[in-house]
């Protein structure tokens, strides 16, 4: 997800080298709200996924309801990612192009990892060390 993302990003600004457009503004500020909108969204729905995983009886269904939550997570941040790099090429402005570059920053933060899964299901013992030994 993230290297065609990165692919695209440079293509659209190397190759393509898009010119300041003008009559783009209303489309840009709708831009930044989604843009924030998804980032406080996604982190909520995390949230809600994370926290309700936890209540579940096995490894198996705590990781699964888990796993949704990311995916979930990492749509809703992708979606402006793409967006602001299409909107970019077509309007060439800068500031565009610095929240989609805030975003892809901020989508490899919240990348999932083991350790993530551990402390955010709050796993203890037995299921922190398969948790951890599961590819």
């Amino acid at each position: 997800m993230l290297m065609g993302m990165v692919i695209f990003l440079t293509i659209v600004v190397v190759a393509l080298k898009p010119q300041n457009a003008p009559g783009f503004n209303t489309i840009i500020y709708v831009f930044y709200a989604v843009s924030f909108a998804s980032v406080f969204f996604s982190s909520f729905m995390y949230r809600i996924r994370s926290n309700a995983a936890q209540t579940l009886n096995s490894l198996q269904e705590k990781l699964a309801h888990y796993r949704s939550g990311v995916i979930v997570r990492l749509a809703l941040v992708e979606g402006p990612i793409i967006f602001g790099i299409v909107l970019y090429l077509l309007s060439g402005k800068f500031l565009v192009l610095a929240l989609t570059f805030m975003l892809l920053v901020y989508f490899v933060f919240i990348r999932p990892t083991k350790d993530k899964a551990i402390k955010d299901l709050n796993l203890k013992g037995e299921e922190a060390r398969q948790a951890r030994e599961m590819s």
